[in-house]
């Protein structure tokens, strides 16, 4: 850090060696977890850079949700997932958990629900469509909460004993009560919910 410190402090360095250094300093001091620090070399690195990258956009958006600056850190993570969609790419599933806990952290759960339907579509993992469900619960949609459950569970997603329960409770709430046993039933000989 030291060095690089030494070569921005050089007047007159090649605007290409500026942006390098900028860029470097600021991901040391990210891994140092120098937020503040990190996140000052980074605006310097933008403030000389013509067209930066969806990478640059979100290393920027981690240190600002580091520093609990989520309303900074928001319009980011969205400038690099559209950049990388312009570009024909599905964004990386850890941006689009950074997304989805800006929003948590924001308490906007109607973006939330959106941004796990895209994890749940593009990186299909049984926590993305129980957290959804949760969250069309809390959005009280009991309609699209039992949907995704029972989409879940169609496709063997739902392996924990509570995540059984709350699909059965979802559909006695829609009056569905035969399939709702048929869950349990089926978790119960799968010795995945416990007779009780």
């Amino acid at each position: 850090i030291k060095a690089y410190e030494q070569v921005i402090a050089i007047e007159n360095i090649p605007e290409s060696l500026e942006q390098t250094t900028l860029y470097s300093l600021a991901k040391l001091q990210m891994m140092q977890e120098n937020y503040k620090a990190a996140l000052s070399m980074l605006n310097k690195w933008f403030a000389v850079v013509e067209k930066p990258s969806a990478e640059a956009y979100i290393l920027r958006a981690q240190m600002q949700f580091q520093l609990e600056q989520y309303g900074k850190a928001l319009p980011d993570v969205k400038k690099a997932i559209a950049l990388t969609k312009e570009q024909g790419q599905q964004p990386k599933e850890n941006w689009l958990l950074l997304e989805r806990a800006v929003y948590y952290q924001n308490k906007d759960f109607n973006s939330l629900a959106r941004c796990l339907q895209d994890l749940a579509t593009l990186y299909p993992k049984s926590q993305y469509w129980v957290q959804l469900a949760a969250v069309y619960s809390e959005l009280d949609k009991p309609l699209k909460e039992l949907s995704t459950l029972e989409t879940a569970y169609d496709k063997g997603m739902l392996s924990k004993e509570a995540e059984l329960v709350n699909l059965a409770q979802a559909l006695l709430a829609q009056e569905i009560p035969y399939k709702a046993a048929s869950v349990l039933s089926k978790g119960m000989q799968d010795e995945l919910v416990k007779p009780s």
